[in-house]
């Protein structure tokens, strides 16, 4: 079983499909996602925004998902070829996507992916919705720049149709605990949050990335952010906000938020 199995989803394959048929319910598919920024945190937080983003997936596609490396471990970039395994099943990789993603500076090592939680966490909604009916490339990035921004164009060229690529990031961390308290009042995390998303949905890369050198902002997977920006300016793609919220405005707490963006490219 994966590492976050238990800790941010429910380890019981019961209590997990409770769970999504709750976060999926009243949910419609409107759009097919090309690409697309989905957050990771559990589900009792951002469950809300990972099922309105993962609705607009189709079966018999791969998902490369680009996670926050948290753990510190491998090199800039890694790349696996592991199996995941979550309480619905185990998703399997596309090795062919997989080489692409190593032939533009991914290394192949599965060690980050252990105790690492940002990739794993899309799979359950997956699973739910479409069996074993997909393809997954799990990859991992620390956030520079210029590294993401090229890898995104050349993804963009290399890819094969099929492949949606996907940034699995959480916004703005505030509080004590994450070293981040600009202001006194967490609810003006939203704000923050919204001029950087305002860059994404204009496809500015650099805008994005100078606010985050401005503010600070504590955006775990900037990098992989970057890369779906610039893949999806590549490909023409269109950006559409699904939803944005915090975790203040799930649990009243407003000393500790979290931002949660779900946005899709089409």
């Amino acid at each position: 079983m994966g590492f976050a199995a238990g800790k941010f989803y429910p380890s019981n394959r019961e209590q997990l499909i409770a769970l999504l048929n709750e976060l999926f319910k009243g949910l419609k598919k409107e759009y097919s996602l090309k690409a697309g920024i989905v957050p990771h945190a559990g589900y009792i937080y951002s469950g809300k925004a990972m099922a309105e983003f993962w609705i607009n997936s189709d079966r018999n596609k791969t998902y490369a998902i680009i996670g926050t490396n948290h753990t510190g471990l491998g090199s800039l970039a890694n790349v696996s070829l592991m199996p995941i395994e979550t309480p619905l099943g185990i998703a399997k990789i596309d090795e062919e996507a997989a080489m692409i993603f190593m032939k533009n500076g991914f290394d192949y090592d599965d060690r980050p992916f252990l105790y690492e939680h940002s990739v794993e966490n899309q799979i359950p909604f997956l699973q739910y919705l479409h069996g074993d009916n997909f393809l997954i490339v799990p990859s991992v990035m620390f956030n520079v720049y210029r590294f993401a921004k090229e890898v995104g164009k050349q993804l963009a060229l290399e890819l094969p149709e099929r492949v949606r690529l996907v940034a699995s990031s959480d916004f703005t961390h505030y509080g004590d605990i994450y070293g981040y308290k600009p202001f006194s009042d967490g609810r003006k995390v939203k704000e923050l949050d919204m001029k950087l998303i305002s860059y994404i949905l204009k496809l500015d890369s650099l805008g994005f990335y100078k606010e985050i050198v401005r503010t600070g902002a504590t955006v775990c997977g900037w990098g992989p952010i970057v890369s779906v920006i610039e893949f999806a300016k590549e490909r023409g793609l269109e950006p559409i906000l699904l939803d944005y919220y915090t975790s203040g405005d799930v649990t009243g707490d407003y000393s500790l938020v979290v931002g949660y963006a779900s946005i899709i490219f089409v």
